[in-house]
C-alpha cells in the first residue's frame, strides 16, 4: 500500500503522460493562449451576447497559440474501463470542496445567478456545453502547466500549491460573470481536478466531471418543477449502469484482441 502511495505525484513525481505534456508547448506559450483565450471568453461573450461567440474564439485562440497541444491531447487521451469510477470520484471530491467552501463564505455567491435562470435559459445552457465545457477544460489545464512551468515544484506541498493556484486562476476569470468570491468557490470546487491532472496526467476525467456537475446544475432549472428530486438518483443510477455496460465491453473486447 505504501508503494503505490508513494508513486501518486503528490508525494513523488507527477505521471508520465502529465510530463510529456508539459513538454509540447513553453510555459510562455501556455500562459499566452490561457490568458487571451479567457479574456476571449469574457470579452466577446459579452460584446456579442452570446457564450458561442466568446467561447468558439476562446477555444480557436487557445489551440493556436498552444499548437501542437490540441493535437496531443486528442491523441493521447483515451477511455477505459476506471474513467466512469475515477469521474464520480472527482464529482465527490469537487462536491464536498464547493461545499466547504460555501460553509467557510456562510453563503454561495452564485445562488442569486441561478436563482434568476429561467428554465428556458437553462435549457439554452445545456446546448451551449459541447463548446462551453471543453474550452474551460483546456484554459484550466493551460493554467495548470503554465503556473508548473514557472514554479517547477519539487515537494508534496509546493504540487499542491500549484494546483491550488491553478484552480483559484480557473475562478478568477468566473469573476466578472458570478461576482468575486466566486473565485474562491469554483477554485476549491475544481482543485481536486488540478491535483487529479498530474497525479495521472489524464484529461478526460475532469471533462466529464465537469459535464456532469454543470449539467445536473442547469438541469435543476430546465427540469419540470417537481421533479428535482428524481434527478440526482437518476442521474446516479444511469451512470451505474453505464459504467457496468462499458465495462463488460472494455472486458470484452480486450478479450477478444488476445485471441
Amino acid at each position: 500500500m505504501a508503494d503505490k502511495i508513494s508513486r501518486l505525484g503528490i508525494l513523488s513525481q507527477p505521471a508520465p503522460l502529465f510530463w510529456q505534456v508539459n513538454q509540447v508547448v513553453p510555459a510562455w506559450r501556455m500562459a499566452l493562449g490561457t490568458l487571451l483565450a479567457a479574456t476571449a471568453v469574457v470579452g466577446l461573450g459579452r460584446l456579442a451576447h452570446t457564450a458561442w461567440a466568446g467561447y468558439g474564439y476562446g477555444g480557436l485562440i487557445f489551440l493556436v497559440i498552444t499548437w501542437p497541444l490540441g493535437g496531443w491531447l486528442w491523441r493521447n487521451t483515451r477511455l477505459t474501463s476506471a474513467t466512469w469510477g475515477q469521474t464520480l470520484l472527482l464529482v465527490a471530491a469537487s462536491l464536498a470542496m464547493g461545499s466547504a467552501a460555501t460553509h467557510m463564505l456562510g453563503f454561495n455567491p452564485q445562488a442569486d445567478g441561478l436563482s434568476r435562470l429561467t428554465p428556458t435559459a437553462a435549457r439554452q445552457l445545456l446546448w451551449q456545453f459541447p463548446l462551453v465545457l471543453p474550452v474551460e477544460n483546456l484554459v484550466l489545464l493551460g493554467g495548470l502547466i503554465a503556473v508548473w512551468q514557472w514554479v517547477r515544484p519539487r515537494g508534496s506541498g509546493e504540487r499542491l500549491l500549484v494546483a491550488l493556484v491553478a484552480a483559484l486562476l480557473f475562478g478568477l476569470w468566473h469573476v466578472p460573470s458570478w461576482g468575486g468570491w466566486t473565485m474562491l468557490v469554483i477554485g476549491l470546487t475544481v482543485w481536486p481536478w488540478t491535483i487529479y491532472l498530474f497525479v495521472t496526467g489524464d484529461m478526460l476525467a475532469p471533462i466529464l466531471a465537469h459535464v456532469l456537475l454543470d449539467v445536473l446544475a442547469v438541469l435543476q432549472k430546465a427540469w419540470p418543477v417537481g421533479a428535482n428530486q428524481l434527478l440526482w438518483p437518476g442521474v446516479i443510477l444511469a451512470l451505474l449502469v453505464f459504467g457496468l455496460l462499458f465495462s463488460l465491453w472494455f472486458d470484452w473486447h480486450r478479450a477478444r484482441l488476445r485471441l
